[in-house]
């Protein structure tokens, strides 16, 4: 959770909620902010020629979508959806115009929390093994700056040592 990552995520849906149709939008996330993140679950699945990797995270934002329908609540997550992927792009994380990712909006609560997925589909044929591996390595830089991440691994350690025979 890179704190220049989550404020150019914050400046990008306030940059795309300006060109929104609908007000009640626009107003709700001109002044977003996103003060924290949490890498979810990791998957890969493989299918014939091709090998997807799935992660879901959680975002914690301001945003408050209790006042609005669900068709502005649907264009509230296509812009946060929108920024997210700008914003990876644009830290080198994920390819520009790379149709084998996606980033996805899957909810946004009341509280503020925006869930997402990014799916990356690894074709072997063409991706080289150097692609899959700077993937990996980002997926493995994002989720070990985790502060849970770091603590999760601390507890192992300390439940580990704990039944060491030593």
């Amino acid at each position: 959770s890179n704190p220049d990552t989550l404020e150019a995520i914050s400046n990008e849906i306030q940059e795309e909620s300006a060109v929104s149709s609908d007000q009640n939008v626009v107003e709700e996330l001109s002044n977003a902010d996103v003060s924290d993140s949490s890498l979810g679950e990791t998957s890969i699945t493989t299918t014939g020629e091709s090998t997807e990797v799935t992660a879901t995270g959680v975002l914690d934002t301001n945003i408050d979508t209790s006042s609005l329908t669900e068709t502005e609540k649907e264009e509230a997550k296509e812009v946060v959806q929108n920024s997210i992927q700008n914003t990876l792009q644009n830290e080198g994380i994920i390819p520009e115009n790379d149709e084998s990712v996606t980033v996805t909006v899957t909810d946004i609560d009341e509280q503020g929390q925006v869930e997402y997925e990014v799916d990356l589909t690894i074709n072997p044929v063409t991706e080289t093994l150097e692609d899959i591996s700077s993937a990996f390595v980002a997926e493995l830089d994002a989720t070990l700056s985790n502060p849970d991440t770091l603590e999760a691994i601390s507890n192992e350690i300390q439940e580990e040592s704990a039944v060491s025979s030593d």
